[in-house]
């Protein structure tokens, strides 16, 4: 008998070919795990990174939080909180994408810990390398930390694409305040080594602007506001007097 050429692959296998899809370097995590504690309805995130996040990655909000059982489709493909109707012409949050944690969890040791707003108790569950223990009880507060070690372990051929931990570092900060650029009402802490690098609480977007783009933008804003047929148009607009010599401060939103 001949050896088929196709054949289904295993889970595991799967979950790592996506990851090299969705996890370039540790900033791909920051921005997935971020925006979902957005669509959680966080007010407040922390960001706490060891050796540029190549080491450890640890996200906590204040969001609403899982259930146990919710946690464990989190971790599954394809499943998702983002697409309730399945109308993907429906889509109100910060994107679909049900590989994220599942490729995250093949490719590092993952911890997730979440306690829904509604429960009196926590839950935690494990994912190492793709293998998953079931939830237990944990004394968690309200919200979800997702605990993300060594990143790429699993498959170590994807470090030698890491820059230097400066440069990554840097694709980790950019990362954050673009997400903080455009929701001011949150308030984010970003650490490397147990030392601060941004730590803005909630604020208006000027305030938040200033802080991302420098005290000059302050006293070149110019508020605008306009409104047509149902729409309307609020903001600043900084003098062409201060203007930057590359599009580092460039952040556009859709």
């Amino acid at each position: 008998m001949s050896i088929p050429r196709i054949r289904k692959l295993p889970s595991h296998l799967i979950n790592q070919i996506a990851a090299g899809e969705v996890v370039e370097r540790p900033a791909s995590v920051i921005k997935e795990l971020v925006e979902n504690s957005l669509d959680a309805g966080a007010t407040k995130i922390q960001i706490h990174l060891t050796q540029a996040g190549t080491a450890r990655i640890q996200i906590i909000d204040n969001g609403e939080g899982m259930q146990p059982d919710d946690m464990v489709r989190a971790i599954e493909r394809h499943a998702t909180s983002k697409l309730p109707d399945e109308n993907l012409f429906a889509i109100h949050t910060m994107g679909f994408r049900g590989e994220a944690l599942p490729a995250i969890g093949a490719i590092s040791r993952l911890q997730l810990t979440s306690r829904f707003h509604e429960n009196d108790q926590g839950w935690t569950l494990s994912v190492m390398g793709g293998k998953i223990t079931p939830p237990k009880p944990d004394a968690w507060s309200q919200g979800t930390k997702v605990d993300v070690r060594d990143l790429f372990y699993a498959i170590p051929a994807r470090l030698k694409f890491l820059k230097a931990l400066k440069t990554e570092l840097t694709h980790c900060t950019d990362v954050v305040q673009h997400i903080a650029m455009g929701h001011p009402e949150v308030s984010f802490i970003l650490t490397h080594d147990e030392r601060t690098l941004f730590d803005r609480p909630t604020e208006s977007y000027l305030d938040r602007a200033v802080a991302i783009m420098g005290p000059s933008f302050r006293s070149s804003a110019l508020p605008i506001r306009a409104a047509h047929d149902g729409m309307t148009l609020t903001g600043f607009l900084g003098l062409p007097t201060d203007n930057k010599s590359t599009q580092k401060l460039q952040y556009i939103y859709i």
